[in-house]
């Protein structure tokens, strides 16, 4: 069966739990998930490449 999950889907989840977990503990850095905070650290903000934007694709032209 395809119990996989593709990339693009696996690495939109993830983003989706850290922006939750960003908006949750933006104030308390040590809320247990010190491991994911790090990791989140290194993904950017949504702001220039939104998956909701297929727009952004043109200014790679």
């Amino acid at each position: 069966g395809g119990s996989k999950p593709s990339g693009g889907d696996l690495m939109a989840d993830l983003h989706a739990k850290l922006s939750m977990r960003r908006r949750g503990i933006s104030g308390a850095e040590r809320a247990g998930g010190s491991v994911l905070h790090t990791l989140a650290s290194y993904i950017p903000e949504p702001d220039q490449s939104s998956p909701a934007r297929s727009s952004s694709e043109d200014d790679w032209e």
